[in-house]
């Protein structure tokens, strides 16, 4: 399934490459061996503000992830741009 857990095997037959004997366990190793491999890179920043209240404390913060996915899904050329932007905000006691 191209995920971090994929062991490169489907029904006792190699999914991406003929398996090849590395000396060490799992005998068989194809970590980063497939053709496509998924790619993500994130970045973000978060913006806090605090303000005493007598008793009480608001917090307020805002937060933005960039997030640049190449071969998404492991289909060649699928290339993505994702943008997510948060709000938070709290009082406490």
């Amino acid at each position: 399934d191209g995920t971090w857990f994929d062991d490169g095997w489907e029904d006792g037959v190699p999914s991406y490459q003929e398996p090849f004997v590395t000396g060490t366990k799992p005998e068989y190793f194809r970590f980063l061996s497939q053709d496509t491999i998924e790619t993500i890179f994130q970045v973000g920043a978060t913006l806090g503000w605090n303000k005493d209240l007598g008793r009480t404390r608001l917090m307020l913060s805002i937060r933005y992830l960039l997030e640049a996915a190449w071969n998404k899904d492991l289909s060649p050329g699928k290339n993505k741009l994702y943008h997510y932007c948060g709000l938070e905000a709290a009082w406490s006691l």
